[in-house]
């Protein structure tokens, strides 16, 4: 009985939401220049597949907001470990 309600809090703390990103991160993200976003090409790839973006332009527009998006996540996940004793 433990053991089964340990593993279901383990998973719904999983499927919980992300944090929503502050706005101050988002400008710092927008500012960065596009050659200095990192590229996750697996994760852009599956959020941005070819049958639902058939033009190459919003594609790519998908792609750089999926990079825009990963970068302030990562941006996030720095402070918030800078922060922790």
């Amino acid at each position: 009985m433990k053991k089964s309600l340990l593993l279901a809090a383990l998973i719904l703390s999983a499927c919980a939401a992300p944090r929503p990103i502050p706005p101050e991160i988002k400008a710092k993200v927008q500012a960065m220049p596009q050659e200095n976003l990192p590229v996750y090409a697996s994760i852009e790839q599956q959020r941005c597949p070819k049958s639902r973006y058939p033009s190459l332009e919003t594609r790519l527009d998908c792609k750089h907001e999926v990079r825009r998006e990963l970068a302030a996540r990562r941006i996030m996940r720095e402070l918030n470990a800078g922060q922790k004793p």
